[in-house]
Formats: C-alpha cells, structure tokens, sequence
C-alpha cells in the first residue's frame, strides 16, 4: 500500500487508497491498515489511553483507526486511513476482528480494541 502522511493539526494522517483496478483485495488493505496502526502505537498511547478504534464511514467508504481515551473524545496523534470500496459495516467489522486475533503485535499492548459505525457512543466490542 502507497501510504501518504499529511498534516490536519493537531493530528499526523496516514492515509491509503485501495485502487479498485489493482488487483488487491479490500481485506489485504484492511490488515495493512491495521498493521500500519499497530506500528504506530509506542508514539500513540498516553497514560489516558483505552481505546483502539477502529471506524468504518459507510458513506464515504473510508476506514479509520486510532487510540482514544475512556471518554473517546481525545485521540491519538497520529491517525491512519484507508479508503476502499464500498462494503457493508458487517463485512468491515469481520475482516477487522478476525485479523486482529492473529495480530500478535497488537496484543503487546493493553488497548481494547472497538468498532464504530456511525457515532462513537454506539462501539462494538471486538
């Protein structure tokens, strides 16, 4: 994945896009997004640090992850997006599950790993 890094103070976007015409599948690019963000979790986590969320934006097909803290109105520095094709928020919310059971690196960290679709006071745990 062709990952590109912009400024949107306060936060540093680790943004990719899925080129439907490159032969590379919508769950591949949601495990290298998540890759991504767990690389970037030792300069993500603070000492208000919960949350490993992970948003899907039905609309404008874009995923997104972050860290927040308990009230999940404070997030990380650093935030990665992927957009991709349309799917629907159940087939998003199990490519992430079932990639992040095998994310060993994941687990060296004590973050609970979420799901939004919609508004954050509706997280779904995964």
């Amino acid at each position: 994945m062709d990952w590109r890094i912009y400024e949107e103070l306060p936060y540093i976007i680790h943004f990719a896009k899925l080129d439907p015409l490159s032969g590379e599948r919508t769950e591949f690019a949601i495990q290298m997004s998540i890759d991504k963000a767990v690389s970037l979790l030792s300069d993500n986590i603070n000492d208000n640090s919960r949350y490993f969320l992970v948003e899907w934006d039905e609309v404008n097909s874009n995923l997104r992850i972050l860290v927040t803290d308990d009230s999940k109105q404070t997030d990380s520095k650093y935030v990665v997006t992927c957009q991709i094709p349309p799917h629907t928020s159940d087939d998003i919310k199990y490519w992430v599950k079932d990639y992040l059971t095998t994310c060993s690196e994941f687990f060296k960290f004590s973050l609970v790993a979420v799901f939004q679709c919609g508004t954050r006071d509706k997280l779904e745990l995964l």
